[in-house]
């Protein structure tokens, strides 16, 4: 992203949709366990924790109908401590109260303020206690409706030649396009015809394409390797001491299936007129 257009390599004009809601993501180190507890019950935890712990900066997930929510949580185990993924959907305008929450959370875990009590899910199991160890990191970013990628905390409508894919814009794959805006998948280049490159906009970048082939003792424009339409013109040069089989031209058409101009290697033809040897100027090709 730059700081002249917000959208980074996408059009600074491209559509900007209002978010679904906003993303805060958080990862954290907690001490009290070496096995999982169960995740639905470390969500209620978590609820718990932020509802009751009276901070301003986590009253959003206080009331009946919570402007902030826990949402997703996974764990994983090391022989010492347990690692807790979890998000906070935010819905509401991207407000300053939305980055104080991640603030406080980022301040709780660093002072190993954020303690959890997961209760058992089975009866008569023992709480388990969990106190964080220090180690968060958390990112904050938009949810967009489909057809539409995050851009930090902002939305844009996937471009013709991307497509949305778990909430990001992706360009379209080689040999497939998209030409409309807000696309959820790119269509496939009918048979047998490919694209030059990726994120192809059109179904007229499908062509019958060929590969320029290499050529020995000389070069070729445009050079070996490139990917063109299979109806462009390719030149093909020698290098000094070789040259292009007499009445062949240089030029010819890059089409699938033929064979370009080859360079041979020059020699010289020695005329004997009365005893006396001459040299022919015109080229003869050892092939």
């Amino acid at each position: 992203m730059s700081n002249i257009n917000p959208y980074g390599e996408f059009p600074i004009c491209s559509e900007s949709p209002t978010p679904l809601f906003y993303l805060l993501a958080a990862e954290a180190g907690f001490t009290g366990a070496t096995t999982c507890p169960d995740t639905t019950k470390i969500q209620e935890a978590l609820t718990t924790y932020f509802s009751g712990s009276g901070k301003d900066a986590y009253q959003c997930t206080e009331g009946a109908a919570p402007e902030c929510t826990v949402t997703e949580v996974t764990c994983s185990s090391s022989s010492d401590s347990i690692t807790l993924s979890f998000y906070v959907n935010q819905t509401g305008e991207f407000t300053p109260d939305k980055e104080a929450f991640r603030g406080q959370l980022q301040t709780d875990s660093a002072a190993k303020l954020l303690k959890l009590t997961v209760n058992a899910a089975r009866r008569r199991k023992r709480a388990t206690s969990l106190t964080a160890d220090g180690t968060i990191t958390t990112t904050i970013r938009a949810s967009c409706t489909a057809g539409s990628g995050y851009v930090g905390t902002s939305c844009i409508t996937c471009p013709a030649g991307f497509y949305e894919t778990n909430g990001v814009c992706t360009e379209c794959a080689a040999n497939t396009y998209s030409s409309t805006a807000g696309s959820t998948a790119c269509a496939t280049c009918p048979e047998s015809l490919k694209t030059i490159s990726t994120g192809a906009d059109s179904e007229d970048d499908c062509i019958d394409l060929c590969s320029i082939p290499s050529l020995s003792n000389g070069y070729r424009d445009p050079s070996e390797g490139y990917k063109v339409n299979s109806d462009t013109i390719v030149s093909s040069y020698c290098d000094v001491g070789y040259s292009i089989e007499h009445e062949v031209s240089s030029e010819a058409a890059c089409s699938q299936g033929s064979s370009l101009p080859s360079c041979y290697k020059k020699c010289e033809i020695v005329l004997i007129s009365n005893s006396v040897e001459m040299t022919d100027s015109s080229d003869v090709l050892v092939v």
